[in-house]
C-alpha cells in the first residue's frame, strides 16, 4: 500500500528552499540591476535576508510558540523595503518580493498573520514615500501597498482556508490508510487478498500467511495469483457454471454479482487443503474504473465440521426417532396434537401412521381428557422439563398398562408452541410380573392361601377394628399331627400334596369372607370375621373332621395325619394381634398335648389352666434342660461340592428327655416365647465354639454353623457370650458362622444389621436360612451383612423333577455370586438332587444324602477319620 507525506502546520525543509531560492534570486536581481549599488544597503539586506533564512531554519526544525513563527514572514518585509530601494525604489523589480511573505503565511500561517502581514505590505509602500517622497516614491506609491494588503486581507485567506482543508483531508487520509494498514496487518485470523486487473496479487496479510502457507514476499515474487489459491476443480466448475472463459473472469463475475460470501476449497503452499468462506469484492478507482480483485476469507474448517456434525447428529436422531422399538412422538404440549409418532408408536396405538396425523394424545387413552390434560400441565410446570403418568388403553377387550413419560424440547421460535418429546412403554408384563410378585409376597406358593405376613396383617386390621366397634370374630390354629412321618418315610413331595389338599379342605369349609393362611411346614391359621364360640368350636371341628375322613381314604402313614387346633374368642380384653395369635398357638398345642385330633379353646374368663399348665410344664423342662446340661448339639455334615469333602457342618439342638431326644419344633417356640431363648442361645453358643476348637485342631479351617433366634438378635448378653468364648478356646472366628433365619431377619431389619456389623467385625460370618420361604428375600440379601445364601429346601427337594425349582435355585445362585456369597442348598435327601445343585453351581450341600444329623463322636469317626478328640 503506498502513502503520501501530508502538509502539517510546520513547512517542511522542501519548503524553505523553494522560497529562499525565489528570495535569493529577487535579491540578486535587485543587486545587479541597481543603478547605484549602495555597498551598505546591499549588506544590510544580505545580513536581513540571512537572519530571515535563520528563522525560517528555525520554524522548520523545531516547534515554535504561534507568536514566534511568523517573525521570518515578517522580517522579510524589511529585507523588501531595502532591495527596493536598492534596485531604484518604486521602479525596483523588486517590488514583485512583497508576495513571498504573503504567500508563506497563506500557506503555513494563520489569519490574523495575514492581517499584520496586510498591515506591513500596506506600510512597505506608504512610509517609503512619506519619509523619502518623490520621485524616488511618488505619493501614489500607497496604492500599490493598498493593493497587496487588500491581496493579504482577501485573496490569501481563500489561500489559507483552501491549504487548510487539504491539510484536514489529508490528514484524515493519512489516518485512514493507517487504520487499514494496521487492521489488515492485525487480522491474523482472516486473509485478506487483493490484485490487479491480472488477477496478480499485490497486496497478502499475515492473517492470508497464517491460512494459506506462503509469506507474503513469496507470493509477489512467484507472481501468485488469486485463482492459483484456489482448488482448481472446484473453480473449474465454477467457471463452467457462470459461462467464463477463464478462471479470473469466473471470480470477477462473482466479485461483481450479489453474492455475499461463500465456502471455497483453498490449498496451502504444503497442498493440503482446507474450507474457507470468502467474500470477493471488485476494486474501483475514485471515478469507479475498475483496479482489481480483494478477497477476504476465513477458516472454515471447524464450521463445516460443526455442520457436517448437526448433519450426522440430524440424521442420527431422525434414525433413532424412526427405528427406535420404543413408540416416540412428539406433541404440541398446548394442545396435545400429535405432530409426529414413529412406527412403534403406531403400532402399540394399533393405527397407521397417517391415520394419527393430527390426532390428539388424549384419543388414544382411556385414561380421560382431565388425566391427559394434567399430565400436560404437569409437563408445562415441571422444573425439570420432565414427568410421568400412568395409562391404561382397552381396545378389544385387551387392557394394556402403559407409562407416559414426557420430556420439553428446546424452545424454537418465540411464537412457535412448544412441544414434547413423548414415550410410551407398554409395561403390561411388568404389571402382571408386578400383580404376581404381590401375590407371591403375601401368598404361601405351595398352596395358594396367605401366608404370615398377610394373615398378620389381616389380624392385625381386624384387631384395631374390633376396639373401635367391639369385639366380634375368632381366631384358629390348626397344626397337622404325624406329618413329619409322611415326609421322612413318603418323601416331601408326598407331604407337600397331603399339604394342598388340607389347605383345600381348611379353605372350602370357611366363608370366603374369612382368611386362611399357612402359617409355615405343617401350621395353619383362619381368622372368622363375624362369629362366636360356638361358631368357632364349629369350624373346628368341621375342619378336623373332615381331615379325618379325607386321610382314611389315603394309604400309608398318611393315614395317621390329623388336626390338632386351638381356638381364640376375640374379646374386650384389649390383646394385640400378636398376643392373639401366641394364645391360639399355645392353646392349639394344649389340643395335641390333649391327645391330637382335637381342639381346645382358650376361656378367659377361667383359669385358663390348659393353657397356662402347658406352657409352665415345657418352660420348666427347658430352664432345668439349661441348668442340667440336658441339651445337645448333633453335627449335620456340610459338604464342599467343589472338593466332595465334608469341611463343615451346622449344629442342630435336640433335648434329651429320657431315652428320647426332642426335636426344637416341639419346644422352641414355647423359648421364644419367653426369655429362656436367649439362656438357651447363649448356651448354643458355649457349645458350639468349645465344639469348633476340637474340630479345628483335627481339620484347620472347619466352619461350624449354628442357629441363632431372632429375640437374641442383637441382645448384649448374646454378644458378651460370643466374645467371650471365643476369647477363651481361641479359635479362628472366621470357621463361627451364625445363621438367622429369613423371617427373622425381615421382622428386625435394622437391629439384624447392626447385629451384623458388630459381630462381623470379630471376624464371624453370617448366614441367611431359608432364603426364598418369603418375597422380601431380595431387599434384606442387600441390606444384610451376609457371607452365605442357605437355599430353602422348598426349592431343592424337587430341583431333579421341577424345572421351576430348578429355574428358581439358579437363579438365587446366580444373584448370590454377583453379590460374592455363597450358597448352601439343604435338603438335599439324593444322588440326583446332589448332581442337580452341582449342576447348577451350588457351593456347599446339605442333607440326608450328605448325611444326617449326629453325636460329636459319631461325626469325628464318619468324617473326619477315627480320631480321640479330648474335653
Amino acid at each position: 500500500m503506498t502513502s503520501s507525506q501530508p502538509v502539517g502546520l510546520r513547512p517542511t525543509v522542501q519548503d524553505g528552499v523553494a522560497f529562499g531560492l525565489v528570495a535569493l534570486l529577487g535579491t540578486v536581481i535587485a543587486v545587479v540591476t541597481s543603478p547605484e549599488r549602495m555597498p551598505g544597503e546591499i549588506a544590510g539586506a544580505i545580513a536581513l535576508l540571512a537572519l530571515v533564512g535563520v528563522l525560517v531554519a528555525a520554524a522548520i526544525s523545531a516547534d515554535l510558540p504561534s507568536g514566534v513563527q511568523p517573525v521570518a514572514p515578517f522580517a522579510f518585509f524589511g529585507v523588501f523595503v531595502l532591495l527596493r530601494d536598492i534596485s531604484g525604489g518604486t521602479i525596483s523589480r523588486a517590488s514583485v518580493l512583497v508576495v513571498l511573505p504573503i504567500i508563506w503565511l497563506a500557506l503555513f500561517g494563520r489569519r490574523w498573520h495575514l492581517v499584520v502581514a496586510a498591515a506591513l505590505s500596506f506600510a512597505s509602500f506608504l512610509l517609503p514615500s512619506l519619509v523619502v517622497g518623490p520621485p524616488r516614491y511618488p505619493a501614489s506609491d500607497w496604492q500599490r501597498g493598498l493593493a497587496w494588503a487588500v491581496f493579504a486581507l482577501l485573496i490569501a485567506p481563500i489561500v489559507l482556508r483552501v491549504v487548510a482543508r487539504l491539510r484536514s483531508n489529508g490528514a484524515q487520509l493519512q489516518d485512514t490508510v493507517v487504520r487499514l494498514d494496521a487492521v489488515t496487518r492485525g487480522a491474523t485470523l482472516a486473509a485478506v487478498v487483493s490484485t490487479d486487473l491480472d488477477g496478480r496479487i499485490t497486496d497478502f496479510n499475515p492473517g492470508a500467511e497464517r491460512l494459506l502457507g506462503y509469506t507474503a514476499a513469496e507470493a509477489y515474487e512467484r507472481g501468485l495469483t488469486l485463482a492459483d489459491l484456489h482448488h482448481r476443480e472446484e473453480l473449474d466448475a465454477v467457471a463452467s457454471e457462470l459461462g467464463a472463459a477463464t478462471h479470473l473472469e469466473a471470480l470477477t463475475m462473482l466479485a461483481r454479482s450479489s453474492v455475499e460470501s461463500r465456502i471455497w476449497r483453498y490449498v496451502r503452499s504444503d497442498g493440503s487443503e482446507f474450507f474457507g468462506r470468502a467474500v470477493l469484492t471488485e476494486l474501483t478507482s475514485a471515478d469507479g474504473v475498475p483496479t482489481g480483485l480483494l478477497m477476504m476469507a476465513i477458516d472454515a474448517n471447524t464450521a463445516i465440521r460443526t455442520r457436517q456434525e448437526l448433519v450426522a447428529e440430524r440424521d442420527q436422531s431422525n434414525r433413532l426417532f424412526e427405528d427406535s422399538p420404543q413408540a416416540i412422538a412428539v406433541v404440541d404440549v398446548t394442545s396435545g396434537e400429535l405432530l409426529r409418532v414413529n412406527d412403534a408408536f403406531a403400532a402399540l396405538a394399533e393405527e397407521p401412521r397417517h391415520a394419527l396425523a393430527n390426532r390428539s394424545l388424549e384419543e388414544l387413552s382411556d385414561t380421560g381428557r382431565e388425566t391427559i390434560a394434567e399430565h400436560l400441565e404437569a409437563l408445562r410446570t415441571s422444573s425439570s422439563g420432565r414427568t410421568q403418568s400412568e395409562w391404561t388403553t382397552n381396545r378389544d377387550g385387551t387392557v394394556r398398562h402403559l407409562v407416559l413419560s414426557s420430556t420439553l424440547l428446546e424452545a424454537g421460535p418465540a411464537d412457535e408452541e412448544p412441544k414434547a418429546l413423548v414415550t410410551l412403554t407398554d409395561v403390561s408384563d411388568r404389571y402382571l410380573f408386578e400383580q404376581q410378585l404381590a401375590h407371591l409376597a403375601d401368598h404361601d406358593p405351595l398352596t395358594g392361601l396367605a401366608n404370615r405376613r398377610l394373615f398378620n396383617r389381616e389380624l392385625a386390621r381386624h384387631v384395631e377394628f374390633c376396639r373401635r366397634y367391639g369385639p366380634r370374630g375368632a381366631l384358629l390354629v390348626l397344626d397337622l399331627d404325624h406329618f413329619k412321618e409322611v415326609n421322612d418315610s413318603l418323601g416331601h413331595a408326598a407331604g407337600d400334596q397331603l399339604i394342598i389338599s388340607v389347605a383345600g379342605i381348611i379353605e372350602r369349609t370357611v366363608r370366603t369372607t374369612d382368611t386362611v393362611a399357612r402359617l409355615g411346614g405343617d401350621e395353619f391359621a383362619i381368622l372368622l370375621l363375624e362369629t362366636n364360640r360356638e361358631g368357632a368350636e364349629r369350624v373346628a371341628e368341621a375342619v378336623i373332621r373332615t381331615v379325618r375322613d379325607f386321610v382314611s381314604t389315603l394309604d400309608g402313614f398318611r393315614r395317621n395325619v390329623t388336626v390338632s387346633a386351638g381356638v381364640v374368642v376375640v374379646d374386650a380384653t384389649q390383646k394385640s394381634a400378636a398376643e392373639l395369635l401366641a394364645d391360639a398357638d399355645m392353646t392349639m398345642y394344649d389340643a395335641k398335648d390333649a391327645g391330637r385330633n382335637q381342639y381346645a379353646v382358650l376361656d378367659y374368663e377361667s383359669f385358663q389352666q390348659p393353657r397356662m399348665a402347658a406352657r409352665m410344664a415345657w418352660t420348666n423342662r427347658i430352664r432345668e434342660a439349661i441348668e442340667e446340661d440336658r441339651f445337645e448339639l448333633h453335627l449335620q455334615p456340610v459338604q464342599t461340592l467343589a472338593t466332595q469333602r465334608v469341611d463343615g457342618a451346622e449344629a442342630l439342638l435336640r433335648l434329651a428327655d429320657s431315652d428320647d431326644l426332642v426335636y426344637p419344633n416341639q419346644f422352641l417356640y414355647i423359648a421364644e416365647r419367653s426369655d429362656l431363648i436367649v439362656d438357651l442361645d447363649a448356651w448354643v453358643i458355649r457349645t458350639a465354639v468349645e465344639m469348633l476348637a476340637q474340630l479345628q485342631q483335627l481339620h484347620p479351617g472347619f466352619q461350624l454353623e449354628i442357629n441363632v433366634s431372632g429375640r437374641s438378635i442383637g441382645h448384649a448378653a448374646i454378644e458378651r457370650t460370643l466374645v467371650e468364648e471365643l476369647d477363651r478356646h481361641d479359635v479362628d472366628p472366621t470357621g463361627l458362622i451364625l445363621e438367622i433365619t429369613e423371617t427373622a431377619a425381615v421382622a428386625n431389619i435394622e437391629l439384624a444389621r447392626a447385629f451384623a456389623e458388630r459381630v462381623t467385625a470379630l471376624g464371624c460370618r453370617f448366614a441367611l436360612d431359608d432364603f426364598g420361604a418369603g418375597f422380601g428375600s431380595f431387599y434384606y440379601l442387600k441390606h444384610l451383612l451376609f457371607d452365605y445364601v442357605k437355599i430353602d429346601g422348598e426349592f431343592v427337594a424337587n430341583i431333579d423333577k421341577n424345572p421351576t425349582d430348578r429355574t428358581i435355585v439358579r437363579s438365587i445362585v446366580q444373584m448370590s455370586r454377583g453379590l460374592g456369597k455363597r450358597t448352601v442348598a439343604e435338603f438335599v435327601a439324593s444322588a440326583e438332587i446332589h448332581q442337580a445343585i452341582r449342576h447348577e453351581g451350588v457351593d456347599f450341600a446339605q442333607g440326608y444324602h450328605v448325611g444326617r444329623a449326629v453325636p460329636l463322636p459319631a461325626f469325628l469317626d464318619t468324617y473326619l477319620g477315627d480320631t480321640t478328640v479330648t474335653a
